[in-house]
């Protein structure tokens, strides 16, 4: 089906419409010839002789094994062993119909695969109930024109498009992509145990478009295939299967129905918004055949073996989004994990109280607060760790506490991880520096100040020791005292790096502070008992109910204030784009309403976790607008962009360190 060759140093990968892909050969160079994995045995790619990656073999390529005499040798033999599957299957998309993947799918289509296991599952509620909030309007204008202006393109574009182009945006085509596109549908892909021995992939998906009634299904199908009919679209007979009031494609696995995830039962009421599912066991279960079959690296197996004992292997995770037209709800549900977790003593079941918000001013733009025992949390690590210590011969009473307090002195199980509480959190606020990015704190109970002073130092000096011996006194952490209060900072002196993450403590909280002003402000909030985030009228009622273990807090009023700007820009080019060139008269008005409107009565988002059933849940709740929304994400965004220049500046730390002779 592909044909070519390849003929000296420069050549290109023919395909059957006779053009090509420029590459340059590598030397010694092997044409593949695939048993499994890849479903043309015919596709001509120079690959690494020593490279057998893209023929499945277990053992890892010689080029990545051993040193190579030049670097570039190994880059380029690398970048041709990855790039090789996605050209392979450029090649596959050129071929017919008729050949043999395109006739195992046809004999896939219509049908489940008993033994199929889900990996994911994604579905989409009806477009029109998104955006029901007085706020949205004009956005909702806007929907309505779409299929107007769409309608013209073709005529701007003096028909210079294929037939089919044409035909899929003539007026009479394009509700039915619009209905498409608004109406609820679900996804779901899996894995196979019977196709997996076939193919070493054994991937199945099934697809549902859901109308409102069984007459409402039937004519929607008889328009659509018309459609695509008139387009000259080929499809394989009975590819779209009618099942009460939903069209379905079978490829080997059934999809989910809409509503149908425990997240979805949490949430009474309104219109679904969209729904996953992620079934972890499942794609591991899928994963650990790949691995027997040799479909998958040897490094898959350590992997695995790990998430197999943190218990994933035994994991869902769902979560749903719904909306009354006021509120966005969202649920989401981790099966199984929190029962076990509070076995392990990890997470605490008593509750959240106001003490616990404590350290949170009243002014916190975000916040989140955990119950959580980090000394459990090391005990079940470090029993993770000595099995797999004691399964390489060290010894069954291997214990990774004891084996870095043998190396560097360090006690890890009492001295750090025990010595903290079992509170721990994040925000930001005004107090600590105007609520953006660089007011951003972590705090944590202290149980035990004593020995976490003591881990202090000693890490303190352990680092101070490594940093003057790599960078000459560039970098080095370095204590000051503001009152009774001793802070540590990490300074990089004599370097313009616009970075100082600082460490503080009194006797019942630690704090890390982005800069040292949100650790004073933290701090100086800890010592004086300012009043707290606790004292919320929406946050209030979630304290004092032994279930809850986390809770969390937006000021979306906050940050929607920053993203207004740019999101009123963002609907004008929505605006703009469904306007007329032909027709003045077609527009759909403002779409952000003004300020003092679209800043009224925007609701914070609130939610909390708890363990019920076994089960780890998180609920919550918040504004239902979608251009409140829109604008939160854009403020959040703006907020945060300067984290992007972190990678800049490591990257300009690294040059001046090579250009004044030491190592950063």
């Amino acid at each position: 089906p592909v044909g070519g060759a390849v003929t000296g140093r420069e050549g290109k990968l023919a395909l059957k419409n006779g053009k090509g892909f420029p590459y340059r050969r590598f030397q010694p160079i092997e044409r593949i010839t695939p048993t499994r994995g890849l479903s043309n045995p015919t596709c001509p790619l120079p690959v690494p002789a020593r490279s057998r990656l893209l023929s499945h073999s277990m053992s890892r390529p010689r080029s990545m094994m051993q040193p190579a005499p030049a670097r570039a040798g190994r880059m380029a033999a690398l970048t041709t062993t990855l790039l090789a599957p996605a050209l392979c299957t450029t090649a596959l998309a050129a071929t017919p119909v008729a050949t043999a993947p395109a006739q195992d799918m046809s004999q896939l289509l219509g049908r489940v695969v008993e033994d199929a296991i889900p990996f994911m599952s994604f579905a989409l509620g009806d477009a029109a109930e998104w955006v029901n909030h007085p706020k949205d309007a004009g956005l909702k204008r806007a929907f309505t024109l779409l299929d107007d202006r769409l309608a013209e393109l073709p005529q701007e574009m003096n028909g210079n498009m294929p037939p089919p182009l044409q035909m899929a945006l003539s007026p009479e085509a394009i509700p039915t992509w619009l209905h498409f596109l608004r109406s609820p549908k679900s996804f779901s892909i899996g894995g196979s145990t019977e196709l997996q021995s076939q193919d070493g992939e054994g991937l199945v998906m099934g697809f549902a478009l859901h109308e409102p009634s069984e007459e409402a299904a039937a004519a929607y199908e008889a328009e659509l295939m018309g459609l695509l009919a008139q387009m000259g679209a080929e499809m394989p007979p009975g590819i779209i299967q009618r099942e009460g009031s939903s069209l379905v494609v079978k490829a080997g696995m059934q999809p989910a129905a809409i509503g149908s995830t425990k997240a979805a039962a949490l949430l009474e009421g309104g219109s679904m918004v969209e729904e996953v599912t992620i079934n972890v066991g499942g794609f591991i279960q899928h994963l650990e055949r790949q691995f027997q079959i040799g479909y998958a690296p040897p490094e898959a197996a350590m992997v695995l073996e790990l998430l197999r004992r943190f218990g994933l292997d035994q994991m869902t995770m769902d979560m749903a989004v719904k909306t009354d037209g006021t509120h966005m709800h969202t649920a989401s549900v981790m099966s199984g994990i929190g029962g076990r977790m509070i076995e392990a003593g990890i997470l605490k079941a008593d509750g959240l109280m106001a003490s616990h918000l404590a350290p949170i001013p009243a002014d916190a733009h975000f916040a989140s607060v955990q119950r959580l025992d980090m000394g459990a949390l090391f005990e079940g690590l470090n029993s993770l760790a000595s099995g797999i210590m004691a399964e390489q011969g060290m010894g069954d009473d291997a214990d990774l506490g004891e084996m870095v307090k043998s190396m560097v002195g360090i006690d890890l199980r009492e001295g750090l991880f025990g010595a903290f509480g079992d509170t721990f959190g994040f925000y930001s606020s005004d107090t600590t520096g105007g609520g953006g990015m660089t007011s951003m704190v972590m705090f944590a109970s202290i149980e035990d100040v004593d020995a976490l002073t003591d881990t202090k130092e000693q890490i303190e000096m352990l680092l101070n020791s490594v940093a003057a011996g790599e960078t000459n006194g560039y970098v080095s952490f370095r204590t000051w005292m503001d009152g009774e209060v001793e802070y540590t900072t990490l300074m990089f002196p004599g370097l313009p790096v616009p970075l100082e993450i600082t460490f503080a403590m009194s006797d019942r909280w630690a704090v890390f502070g982005a800069t040292p002003q949100a650790a004073l402000g933290a701090m100086r909030h800890i010592t004086s008992g300012g009043k707290s985030i606790s004292s919320h009228p929406d946050l209030a009622p979630l304290l004092g109910q032994s279930s809850r273990t986390a809770v969390s807090y937006m000021d979306t009023a906050y940050y929607a204030r920053m993203g207004y700007g740019p999101t009123t820009m963002m609907m004008s080019a929505v605006s703009n784009a469904v306007r007329s060139p032909m027709d003045a008269t077609r527009d759909a008005g403002p779409m952000m309403p003004t300020y003092s409107d679209f800043a009224e009565g925007i609701m914070p988002q609130i939610g909390y976790t708890e363990v019920r059933d076994g089960d780890l849940i998180t609920i919550a709740s918040g504004d239902g607008s979608t251009v409140v929304g829109i604008a939160a994400a854009m403020g959040i965004l703006q907020e945060f962009a300067p984290l992007i220049m972190i990678p800049v500046m490591a990257a300009g730390a690294e040059e001046m360190g090579r250009e004044f002779g030491f190592r950063f």
